[in-house]
């Protein structure tokens, strides 16, 4: 799992205190799914995950009966991971032991690429990821004591490039996306829905023809990630090529009366 090297690792610069903002969910290996169930649906009453309520991810294991999932009040997740051949409990109820699979933090998808950072530059132990599913990102990695730990964060539904009419259309004819900046700056620009119209107004006040671009994440080819913008914030950046799959729609980006833009969307 890791080397003893790996149990004393340097402290680089250190995520703060408050990127982290939730405990998401807990992994629990079981031996007796049936019985677990009704253990922490009947006995102890938390609610079970039904229907369109269980993550697009997890669906096929849990009509399988591979996976279950459990609900607190305050909205913590419990997952159980079905394990047929798991071992006994130690016959002294008051050994410790674990039946834990992992457990994940949630932290907010602007904060994912620097939490990722931050588990490298202080040589954490990856056991996989970064990894993009339909419910959002997640990292997954041991602690000191080779406990799996995750950090997650919920999906972006879309983020946005603004384009001339004129790019837009070669685009449409090549296949993909090529910005002038990727040359100049090794990237794309891109906005999320909050900073789309301040980048729009700032950078392109008095433009016309501008061709805005919605684009799902997670079917971006190329690399992507949140680099911060010195004063601003956080700003999600392509490194490579758009491949035009990834647009879900494109409209032009007009103004108002008074000379600001407007989001074109609903």
């Amino acid at each position: 799992m890791q080397s003893s090297d790996s149990q004393q690792m340097p402290i680089a610069g250190g995520m703060t205190i408050g990127t982290l903002r939730s405990v998401h969910h807990i992994a629990l290996n079981v031996k007796d799914m049936a019985a677990s169930c009704e253990f922490y649906g009947s006995v102890l009453g938390l609610h079970q995950l039904q229907g369109d309520e269980v993550p697009a991810t997890l669906t096929a294991l849990v009509a399988a009966g591979k996976v279950a999932n459990f609900k607190t009040p305050d909205g913590m997740i419990l997952d159980l991971f079905s394990e047929p051949e798991l071992g006994p409990p130690h016959a002294d109820p008051k050994q410790q032991f674990t039946r834990a699979n992992h457990f994940a933090f949630d932290i907010h998808p602007e904060a994912f690429d620097r939490a990722v950072d931050c588990l490298n530059q202080n040589q954490v132990p990856i056991d996989h990821g970064p990894v993009s599913r339909p419910t959002g990102r997640g990292i997954y990695f041991y602690d000191p004591d080779g406990f799996m730990l995750e950090i997650r964060c919920d999906r972006i539904d879309e983020i946005y490039h603004i384009t001339s009419a004129s790019d837009w259309s070669t685009a449409q004819t090549r296949g993909t996306h090529h910005a002038a900046s990727l040359e100049s700056e090794g990237f794309i620009h891109c906005s999320i829905k909050d900073h789309i119209l301040w980048a729009a107004n700032t950078h392109y006040a008095g433009v016309q023809d501008l061709q805005l671009l919605a684009i799902d994440p997670q079917k971006i080819k190329a690399t992507w990630r949140f680099d911060p913008v010195a004063g601003i914030g956080m700003f999600p950046h392509i490194y490579g090529e758009l491949n035009l799959d990834a647009v879900v729609r494109s409209g032009p980006l007009v103004t108002d009366q008074s000379g600001k833009f407007v989001f074109p969307f609903e």
